[in-house]
């Protein structure tokens, strides 16, 4: 079993085979769901001979220490944890389904997210939409390690792989209201890139069901990324909620920094 309690904040351990997450007393989690291969194959980038039931990752929406309820639900954002196994499916890296969300509390912007990776590595697609559908204006890969935070900024649709040989644990801050919107990473077959295992080695391939997607820009998260949002590193992503309950409001209110959202994704620093 691997301890998340230092990483957390929170009281919960990746069980021994690494396929499921573990609760200690006085916590809650509200939801729990698995995504399976039949759920993917609209995005997955091979053929493959997995059974339509074998579940790739797994949900936990809405995990907080009961004790902090009256903190966290008047602040109008939820945390949550996504478990992601290791391997591929056919060639592809294992992946989530990927999405984009609602527009936003200020009704000009979609919703931000803010993960942090409490176990393994990830790499983050993120992609904005073009003018026209099958377009993509902007493309970057995110890639950040244990105890990093990543930020997807708002009109960025966002599809989390787990690039290693180790499950990958990720908790994330997100809006309670936002809608995610799989349909139109759907259509196009999955996002605008793919990560592939091929003769044992790593490549990243194009989705050729997109139009344009313009050069795909690899971004390695560092502090001064994160500091742009005044984030103490010190603090667990949990804890940052329950030190400070406003610190995180510009996830429903993206307006409020959009400054360092474009500076957050402009570059490679």
């Amino acid at each position: 079993m691997i301890d998340l309690e230092e990483a957390s904040g929170l009281p919960i351990v990746l069980d021994e085979e690494g396929t499921d997450l573990e609760f200690g007393n006085g916590m809650v989690v509200e939801t729990r769901r698995e995504r399976t291969v039949g759920e993917m194959r609209d995005v997955l980038a091979d053929t493959t001979d997995f059974s339509d039931d074998t579940i790739v990752y797994r949900m936990y929406d809405g995990v907080y220490r009961l004790q902090a309820k009256d903190i966290i639900k008047p602040t109008g954002i939820r945390y949550d944890l996504t478990l992601i196994y290791p391997g591929t499916i056919g060639s592809e890296y294992i992946k989530t389904l990927g999405h984009y969300h609602s527009v936003s509390d200020d009704q000009k912007y979609g919703y931000p997210e803010l993960y942090e990776v409490l176990y393994g590595e990830v790499h983050f697609l993120v992609q904005k939409e073009g003018a026209k559908k099958g377009e993509i204006a902007d493309a970057a890969v995110l890639i950040a390690g244990k105890g990093q935070r990543i930020i997807v900024p708002p009109e960025y649709g966002h599809v989390a792989v787990n690039p290693g040989s180790m499950p990958l644990v990720l908790a994330n801050w997100i809006a309670e209201a936002c809608t995610p919107n799989y349909g139109d990473i759907a259509q196009c077959g999955g996002a605008a890139i793919f990560e592939k295992e091929i003769n044992g080695t790593f490549e990243i391939v194009p989705n050729e069901k997109y139009s344009f997607v313009p050069p795909v820009r690899t971004i390695n998260v560092n502090e001064y990324r994160t500091a742009l949002f005044n984030m103490k590193s010190s603090v667990s992503l949990y804890d940052l909620i329950i030190k400070d309950p406003g610190c995180l409001d510009w996830l429903r209110y993206p307006i409020r920094k959009i400054e360092q959202f474009e500076k957050y994704i402009e570059g490679v620093l």
